[in-house]
């Protein structure tokens, strides 16, 4: 008989896992992986603390993620150039309008059917 705990671990990291790899996929496919997943976790850190109302720096988002600012400012530019985030002076903020496209519409549902796959498959290991 399987664990049901450890099912549903394992369900949750392959639920973050399969997200990773699809906005890899998605957003960032001209870099390798773990340069993808960085790209994805700083967008995300700055669309959450924008929501919070605590805009990221570059010096704050280098404090955060443990890199020096010339790596981060290298991060952010070409987050920038590829028209996920703007910069207005030190503030460093989401462009919304990256995700009010056809594209990202549809990264948007596939992500929410790996999220309900997930959410599907924890909920009979419950059962």
């Amino acid at each position: 008989m399987a664990n049901p705990i450890c099912d549903r671990r394992i369900t949750i990291m392959r639920l973050v896992t399969d997200l990773l790899h699809h906005a890899h996929r998605w957003w960032f496919p001209e870099l390798k992986f773990s340069k993808a997943v960085a790209m994805t976790v700083i967008v995300n850190e700055i669309v959450i603390a924008e929501v919070e109302g605590k805009p990221y720096t570059v010096a704050r988002l280098a404090r955060r993620f443990q890199v020096t600012r010339p790596n981060m400012t290298t991060r952010i530019r070409y987050l920038v150039r590829k028209g996920l985030l703007t910069r207005d002076g030190q503030r460093i903020e989401f462009n919304h309008a990256a995700v009010q496209t056809a594209q990202a519409e549809e990264s948007l549902k596939l992500a929410m059917q790996i999220v309900m796959l997930a959410n599907d498959t924890i909920t009979k290991k419950i059962d």
